[in-house]
């Protein structure tokens, strides 16, 4: 399997921050990596800056759009965790989550109280 789109990583991220307290984002990373089951040779593909990996680019942008759409946060620096509407997404919408959903979500949470 290669390395999904940040699109794709979407929905698994949020799944495995909802079971954690708090996780940071190396740690996510990990698990992320190991729960998609990736081959070793996408995890160690660099980005052409050659200081963080294409994989590691990927779970931080899609860290950043969950929390754009105020489905993640971060109380403590390094840190982040899911939110209670985070929560209600997870019970809510279908199992792919798009950046699209989530700019709809970040500008209008009103479609979650139906």
């Amino acid at each position: 399997m290669s390395i999904p789109s940040t699109a794709n990583l979407l929905r698994p991220l949020l799944e495995l921050i909802s079971k954690k307290d708090e996780i940071s984002l190396k740690d996510a990373t990990i698990a992320l990596g190991e729960k998609l089951e990736l081959e070793e040779e996408y995890l160690r593909e660099l980005q052409p800056s050659g200081r963080q990996t294409k994989f590691e680019k990927r779970v931080g942008w899609a860290k950043h759009y969950l929390g754009k759409a105020g489905l993640v946060e971060s109380e403590t620096r390094g840190y982040f965790s899911i939110t209670p509407l985070g929560r209600r997404i997870l019970k809510k919408q279908p199992d792919f989550l798009s950046i699209r959903n989530l700019e709809i979500i970040g500008n209008d949470k009103s479609f979650l109280d139906e």
